[in-house]
């Protein structure tokens, strides 16, 4: 063989290997069922037989998205999907929350695959478990589907939890009040965050991993602490304390403990209260309650054969807030905050 076709080969060659590896790559880094569609793409390419099979499972999985079942975080339903058979439930969510979805009993295991609503690519993929902090309110539409010859009966889960420590620890979450965008000063400005009624001297903790970048006191919030979580790419803030336990700089972990509750700053003619707030980098303000609980808060889930959604709770219950200050009262009642 002449040099120049040697050299073309070895040239032809080459570029395979880098394409192959190239394509490896590319695959290793799709989610599990986007890079299961992409096999059978291929497949279906080299043996026209399979063709039809992969073209069905597709559409299977896209006609899914548009049929979501309609939900409620938390619900669990029982299926038997058909072979290679997609399904898919839609549910509202708020900003902060965690949501993880579980397949019981699939094996092998299934792909599943989590979206907003108004989104095309997933937020969060993985074989028969997923999790996802909710980065803004709205409906998700959770999807589940094996792959293709699979048939088997599973329990389908999905719950809606906290992704931060509630603040106060050894009170429930029932000693909130007074909710986050509630009017202040005449209605000049809105409230910034929920206020945890606890006896003066409870513990406050902080809610995640950070930074202390402020441990001061202003005329609002008395003594307050600042704590930036570059990971979350949020801040929180805690207020009206009675004395604060770390300074700027330091680093501290989720449930250390940052300071105790107090009244001080514009709450000093009220009941010991922290007021607690979570900053977003891009947004400003966040409701801080999907953050700290597992919501719906004050909902039962419920079970049934098909789908089963949570059932609403009673409507909260106006409690004085000096009996808010031992730690009984209602989540959303009005508070003496000023």
């Amino acid at each position: 063989m002449d040099a120049a076709p040697r050299a073309l080969m070895r040239w032809v060659v080459s570029l395979a290997v880098v394409l192959g590896i190239a394509a490896a790559i590319y695959a290793s880094l799709l989610p599990p069922r986007d890079r299961y569609a992409l096999l059978l793409e291929v497949r279906a390419i080299v043996d026209p037989r399979v063709a039809s099979t992969a073209r069905e499972w597709l559409a299977s999985g896209h006609a899914a998205l548009d049929d979501a079942v309609a939900a409620r975080a938390p619900f669990t339903t029982e299926e038997r999907f058909a072979a290679g058979r997609a399904m898919a439930w839609r549910f509202p969510a708020r900003q902060g929350q965690q949501i993880v979805a579980t397949v019981v009993g699939a094996d092998p295991a299934v792909f599943v695959d989590l979206f907003h609503m108004d989104g095309i690519a997933a937020v969060a993929s993985g074989t028969s478990q997923l999790t996802y902090i909710a980065d803004r309110d709205g409906e998700l539409v959770l999807r589940v589907q094996p792959a293709i010859g699979v048939e088997q009966p599973v329990r389908v889960e999905a719950v809606a939890r906290a992704s931060l420590l509630f603040p106060v620890p050894s009170v429930a979450v029932s000693a909130v009040q007074s909710g986050f965008g509630a009017a202040r000063d005449a209605g000049a400005r809105r409230h910034e965050g929920i206020d945890i009624f606890a006896r003066r001297g409870t513990a406050v903790v902080a809610a995640a991993d950070g930074w202390v970048t402020g441990s001061t006191t202003n005329r609002l919030g008395g003594n307050v602490v600042w704590v930036w979580s570059p990971s979350r790419g949020i801040r929180t803030y805690y207020a009206h304390l009675d004395r604060q336990a770390v300074t700027p700089g330091t680093r501290v972990a989720a449930g250390e403990v940052i300071g105790y509750v107090g009244n001080t700053g514009n709450a000093r003619t009220t009941p010991p209260h922290l007021h607690f707030g979570v900053y977003r980098a891009l947004g400003g303000a966040a409701d801080p309650l999907p953050y700290v609980c597992d919501l719906p808060c004050g909902e039962r889930p419920m079970h049934r054969r098909r789908q089963t959604t949570g059932r609403q709770g009673s409507d909260p219950v106006h409690r004085d807030a000096a009996r808010v200050a031992g730690g009984n009262t209602a989540v959303g009642s009005p508070s003496m905050e000023r």
